[in-house]
């Protein structure tokens, strides 16, 4: 038989009724409301796409990795957004042109006005394909960063909703006010 509920009553995973119990209602039962609170917990955030732990020496050698990185690539520079966007540059699929032409300037110099700078053409060229491999295996490296950084970032949200969720839910007697009136701002315009 159903148990009904009363106004002053306490459920059996000892809280008590509120108005905004799950499940309550006028006329309800202790049952639906037990259902309705294993279903609302059903809906909190399983994901945990990254579970790691990176230690202060690793840290440590990773950086010495990186500096070691730019301290093999001296000739290193940043560029201006502007520089970025306007900079004419071949392209990623340009090793054949680069080839062609290198060969073309060693077997025909005279070819180019002597104001054309053949020794620093060929080194650019020589240059082309160890920085292109280089620059790829850092751009790899770079992308399962990012992937990593943006996954662990979205676990915390979801487990910051989750725990925020529980404190309002949970919150008797205002035990809770401070940190979930402090989290009330941040999620004020929830995510769309």
């Amino acid at each position: 038989m159903a148990t009904p509920l009363r106004f002053d009553m306490v459920l059996p995973n000892g809280e008590p009724l509120r108005w905004n119990t799950p499940g309550a209602r006028w006329g309800g039962t202790v049952e639906a409301v037990t259902a309705a609170i294993a279903d609302k917990s059903k809906t909190m955030s399983n994901q945990n796409k990254v579970s790691a732990a990176l230690v202060q020496q690793s840290v440590t050698d990773i950086l010495a990795a990186y500096a070691t990185i730019k301290q093999k690539l001296p000739f290193l520079i940043n560029l201006t957004d502007d520089e970025r966007a306007h900079l004419p540059h071949i392209g990623d699929k340009s090793g054949e042109v680069l080839t062609q032409t290198l060969n073309f300037v060693a077997q025909f110099p005279e070819a180019l006005p002597a104001t054309f700078n053949i020794p620093e053409f060929q080194k650019d060229g020589a240059l082309f394909n160890p920085l292109e491999t280089v620059a790829m295996a850092s751009a790899q490296n770079d992308q399962i960063i990012q992937d990593t950084r943006l996954a662990l970032r979205s676990d915390l949200l979801l487990a910051i909703l989750d725990v925020y969720a529980f404190a309002k839910a949970n919150n008797r007697n205002g035990a809770y006010d401070v940190y979930v009136n402090s989290m009330k701002g941040h999620f004020a315009n929830p995510p769309r």
